[in-house]
C-alpha cells in the first residue's frame, strides 16, 4: 500500500467516524488541572447571544424564532438578528428544538435551553 492510499483510507475513516465534540464536558478527573482545562472548553457567548439565551431560558414552554424576532425587534434589534443568535446558540449545543407549535396556520420550531446537556456558558 502506498503512502497516498494509506492517507486516503485514514482520511475516509476520520471523515466517516469523527471524534466526538467534548467541549463543555465535565473534567475526567476532579483535580484542579482537569477542572481548569474543562472550563477552557465551555462555549462562549457574545452579548447578544447571552441576551437571546437568557430570554429563551426565561420562557417556561420555550419560544419560536418569530417570538424571538418580535421580542427583540421591540427592543430595537434589526431584522433576523435574534434568529442568527439563536442559530449560533444551537450550533454551540446550548439550545435545542423541543417540538413545534402552530402559529397562524404554519408550524414553527420551539427552542429551549438544552435540558439534558445544559452547559453553563461563559
Amino acid at each position: 500500500m502506498t503512502q497516498g492510499e494509506l492517507q486516503l483510507i485514514v482520511g475516509r475513516i476520520a471523515f466517516e467516524h469523527p471524534l466526538p465534540d467534548m467541549r463543555g464536558q465535565p473534567p475526567a478527573v476532579a483535580n484542579a488541572n482537569s477542572i481548569e482545562a474543562a472550563d477552557k472548553f465551555k462555549p462562549r457567548m457574545n452579548r447578544k447571544e447571552r441576551e437571546v439565551y437568557d430570554y429563551i431560558a426565561a420562557q417556561p414552554n420555550g419560544c419560536t424564532d418569530n417570538e424571538l424576532i418580535h421580542h427583540f425587534n421591540g427592543l430595537g434589534w434589526s431584522g433576523n438578528t435574534p434568529r442568527a443568535r439563536r442559530v449560533a446558540l444551537r450550533d454551540k449545543g446550548l439550545v435545542v428544538q423541543a417540538g413545534s407549535k402552530e402559529i397562524g396556520g404554519y408550524w414553527s420550531a420551539v427552542w429551549v435551553v438544552d435540558p439534558i446537556n445544559n452547559k453553563e456558558a461563559i
